[in-house]
C-alpha cells in the first residue's frame, strides 16, 4: 500500500496575537465560512504554504544578537489560507 502525502502549511509565529488571529480565522471559515486575514501571512520568512515536508533547522529561529527566542510553530491541513485567495476552495 503507498501512503498518499499530503500538503500542509506551517506557520512560524512569534506572538500570541499572531497565534490567536490563526484560531479566530480558521474557526471563522469552518464554523461561518467568514474568511479572515491575518497579518503574519505578509512575512514570506515565517509561513510556507503547500509543503509536503520540511526540516526545521533549516529556518533561522536566532541569530548572533539574540539569546533566545520564543516561536509557535503551526502546522495547518485547513482550507484557511488558500481559502482567502480562491472563493471556491470552501463554499
Amino acid at each position: 500500500m503507498i501512503r498518499e502525502f499530503h500538503k500542509f502549511d506551517m506557520f512560524l509565529l512569534e506572538n500570541d496575537k499572531d497565534y490567536e488571529c490563526y484560531k479566530r480565522a480558521v474557526n471563522e471559515l469552518l464554523t461561518n465560512n467568514k474568511r479572515v486575514h491575518c497579518d503574519f501571512l505578509k512575512n514570506t520568512n515565517r509561513v510556507e504554504q503547500g509543503i509536503r515536508n520540511h526540516t526545521i533547522s533549516e529556518i533561522d529561529l536566532l541569530n548572533s544578537n539574540q539569546i533566545q527566542k520564543t516561536f509557535l510553530i503551526v502546522i495547518d491541513n485547513s482550507p484557511w489560507p488558500e481559502a482567502l485567495d480562491n472563493s471556491e476552495i470552501y463554499s
